[in-house]
């Protein structure tokens, strides 16, 4: 798989690090805030706890194996890049990172994907009717995150501004996870179609979580439109990259199978672009093959040798090209100083052309 821009990691600062712990000791103080038991229903909360990575099934702590944590440190990042405070911030980020959160539980159940995070997905464990339970119940404590924002009694006015950004979010979610499933075994997806799919599903959350970060620190048309837009657009090459280890990923490195996504019949950016822009010959071989369930145990490696025939590889990491020059040219007219700058390109790439 070709190297991506950026990927360099003398290119990273420095401190970043200790920049994201910090972000993610503020996000996680503020999930715990909300994410608290109740006589008679520890099971419930040990549910999210459990799924939010906290507790094992049995509900006992264990160390740390949530998520990476992105949206939440792209808010805080962005918001202090420009000033803002981040104790008003906070709570947004926790809340962002709870959303999240609920997306997950429901889409392991809609995908059937038994695991999350290397561990049985909430619904294996306590069935559906609970991980829909689990699920809503984290899209309403984000709610309650948000609204303990100091900003909320200081400028109720730019609250709402924000709680309304993050509202149109979860529904253009909902939009993207519709075409996402309706597009299941369709090989007549466009990339454009696909594009604007996972604009919706992926791109737009990172989009809004930069733009949380931006409003915090004050009301700046131009600088708000910046910020999403860098957001977005490392968004959509977060999920490319993600299409490209699904299929050339290194299994050691990812910890998932590289054929999980031939043998599941996705359809990720690399076979959209293959049957659109593939030889007739090469589209018809395919199609052939993919429209139909694995039929040997080369499956993998014959579906892997059509794609790579067809240019799918280069083509989907021109793709990634692309929209991360687009994310570097919102984020320079952004104008955060050099170094705050240096910070949210190094975190960017540190995302982007991740290996795993």
């Amino acid at each position: 798989m070709a190297a991506f821009p950026g990927s360099d990691p003398s290119s990273h600062v420095a401190e970043l690090p200790s920049l994201l712990a910090r972000y993610g000791q503020l996000t996680r103080r503020e999930m715990e805030s909300v994410v608290t038991s109740s006589p008679g229903l520890a099971a419930f909360h040990g549910m999210m706890a459990y799924h939010l990575g906290w507790v094992d099934q049995h509900f006992i702590p264990e160390p740390a194996r949530a998520g990476k944590s992105l949206r939440p440190a792209l808010c805080l990042l962005v918001a202090e890049a420009l000033g803002a405070d981040l104790k008003e911030c906070a709570a947004f980020a926790g809340g962002i990172e709870l959303l999240h959160n609920f997306t997950l539980v429901h889409d392991d159940i809609q995908d059937r994907s038994p695991t999350r995070r290397g561990r049985p997905a909430v619904w294996t464990l306590w069935g559906e009717a609970q991980a829909i339970n689990v699920g809503d119940s984290l899209y309403s404590l984000a709610h309650q995150a948000w609204l303990r924002s100091p900003l909320a009694e200081r400028d109720p006015a730019a609250c709402l501004a924000i709680l309304r950004v993050l509202e149109d979010t979860v529904l253009d979610l909902c939009r993207g996870q519709h075409l996402d499933i309706s597009g299941e075994g369709n090989l007549d997806v466009t990339s454009d179609a696909y594009l604007t799919m996972i604009g919706r599903k992926t791109a737009g959350l990172m989009g809004a979580a930069a733009w949380v970060g931006a409003r915090c620190a004050g009301y700046d048309p131009d600088r708000l439109h910046q910020a999403r837009t860098f957001g977005y657009e490392m968004g959509l090459a977060f999920q490319i990259r993600d299409d490209l280890l699904g299929i050339w990923g290194e299994e050691w490195v990812t910890g998932k199978s590289a054929s999980s996504d031939i043998s599941s019949r996705k359809m990720t950016l690399p076979v959209v672009l293959a049957l659109e822009y593939g030889t007739a010959e090469q589209r018809a071989a395919l199609r052939a093959r993919y429209g139909a369930p694995p039929a040997d145990a080369d499956d993998e490696q014959v579906v892997r040798a059509l794609l790579a025939s067809a240019g799918a590889d280069s083509r989907t990491t021109d793709q990634e090209a692309a929209h991360w020059e687009a994310g570097l040219r919102a984020l320079a007219a952004l104008e955060a100083s050099p170094e705050w700058s240096a910070r949210l390109e190094a975190f960017a790439g540190g995302f982007v052309a991740r290996s795993a």
